[in-house]
């Protein structure tokens, strides 16, 4: 199974260790599914790891959110960046890179917590679930 996680669920994870995004992330290092990444998903992970609101709830020094990075990299299922003639996600464009990625890695789902992900419930017959839902497919 492959899925795409938005920043969001790594964010959660993180900061809440007893909560469904934290158990996503374990189970991406037990191998129980395959992360599908781009660059352009890899650079929104550290930019919003690194972001000093986000670093200071998160239990890991810039060199360990560097680590993590560097190992879910070498985990994941790599795609390029694709672009766009328009918007996909009109009230947050930024949220189009997950989509693409999904489309362009033949994912299973899209993982996310943001509303306007989850508003489109599919895009390209590729299921968009919150963290709590994807968990009940990994069983």
């Amino acid at each position: 199974m492959k899925a795409v996680l938005d920043c969001n669920v790594i964010v959660s994870g993180l900061i809440r260790p007893d909560r469904p995004p934290a158990q996503i992330v374990n189970a991406f290092i037990e191998g129980r599914f395959e992360a599908v990444l781009s660059p352009a998903i890899l650079e929104e992970y550290r930019r919003i790891l690194h972001a000093r609101k986000v670093r200071r709830y998160i239990p890991l020094s810039p060199g360990g959110i560097e680590a993590l990075l560097t190992g879910l990299a070498l985990a994941a299922f790599w795609v390029e960046d694709q672009s766009l003639p328009a918007p996909i996600v009109v009230q947050d464009p930024s949220d189009d890179i997950y989509l693409m990625a999904a489309a362009e890695g033949q994912a299973d789902y899209v993982v996310s917590g943001d509303r306007h992900l989850l508003a489109l419930r599919k895009y390209e017959g590729i299921p968009i679930v919150s963290p709590r839902d994807f968990l009940q497919a990994l069983r």
